[in-house]
């Protein structure tokens, strides 16, 4: 994507490492940080890294895997990746959460009968998966990879449309709730 962690993680002296497929956001990425020795950014696919094995400490994957078709095979190759004792982060979208739930059976359902009486052009999406978190779990056991923590997101009180026609609140109260995003596992 656009670079979102870069910023944080370049001022901490992380060595950072940037992949995407779009050659757009690299160009993007590189605007931002291409005169910054620590930062590198290339195109690339998550189900196959040009990177050696065990080359990261921390891996994060976000707003991908929802996107992709070979998930387990792009979960496989993180880990690849990642050094013994180093850690993946991989975001996805809840698919238990009202937020999903809602977006997925009723205002998606309900935008296209709007768009048809109005006879507006439906919108081009990308095909999105969603996952259980029980899925992606049991991929990162069955890899030998232990489950931390999971922290949830689309937790959002301001269902579509609300969620962009008042945008700043939806963040602003959705940031004050995430103390119920974390669920720590013993």
């Amino acid at each position: 994507g656009p670079g979102i962690l870069a910023a944080n993680l370049i001022n901490k002296g992380v060595e950072y490492f940037g992949v995407d497929a779009s050659s757009a956001m690299i160009t993007e990425c590189q605007k931002k940080f291409g005169d910054i020795q620590s930062v590198h950014f290339s195109i690339g696919r998550v189900e196959k890294l040009e990177f050696q094995d065990s080359f990261f400490n921390v891996v994060t994957c976000m707003g991908v895997v929802e996107y992709i078709t070979e998930p387990a095979t792009a979960l496989k190759e993180m880990i690849r990746v990642t050094a013994p004792g180093g850690s993946v982060i991989v975001t996805l979208p809840n698919y238990l959460s009202p937020y999903r739930i809602w977006n997925r059976f009723f205002y998606r359902h309900i935008a296209k009968g709007i768009r048809r009486i109005i006879r507006m052009p439906s919108l081009p999406g990308l095909d999105r998966k969603e996952y259980a978190v029980f899925t992606w779990r049991r991929w990162f056991e069955e890899n030998q990879m232990e489950v931390q923590e999971i922290v949830y997101y689309n937790f959002n009180l301001f269902l579509s449309p609300l969620d962009r026609l008042l945008s700043k609140l939806s963040v602003s109260a959705t940031q004050r709730l995430e103390c119920l995003y974390r669920s720590t596992l013993g």
